[in-house]
């Protein structure tokens, strides 16, 4: 773990709230995956039994990164402090974001509103 999978994750999160990155479901349950345009990197993101995972794959399908942290409760201070909790933070937001992305969460709970109005 380091300051630049932090990063990597931080420029994903950002493009994925710009609407410039989008994410589908995975293989396995609790994971999705995005890849870049030009098809030459993937992201993978997965929160598994508390255990939350970062991976990176390159076109050939070469695992380039892969790091997962458990998730666990801390005070702020502490979670400012390790830059463990700072990655499982990261990497929390970014998965949220992910499925949010990928499973169109947004356009869904707008159709159940439009639907529960109706009735």
């Amino acid at each position: 773990m380091n300051e630049r999978t932090i990063n990597l994750m931080k420029q994903l999160l950002l493009k994925t709230s710009q609407g410039k990155i989008t994410w589908s479901r995975g293989f396995e349950d609790g994971q999705f995956k995005t890849i870049l345009p030009g098809g030459k990197l993937a992201f993978v993101v997965q929160e598994k039994h508390a255990v939350l995972r970062f991976s990176m794959y390159d076109e050939t399908q070469e695992m380039l990164l892969d790091e997962q942290h458990a998730m666990v409760e801390a005070t702020e201070q502490q979670q400012q402090e390790t830059s463990s909790s700072l990655w499982v933070g990261c990497c929390k937001l970014l998965y949220d974001a992910a499925r949010q992305n990928a499973l169109q969460i947004d356009d869904r709970l707008q159709e159940a509103e439009k639907l529960l109005s109706a009735i």
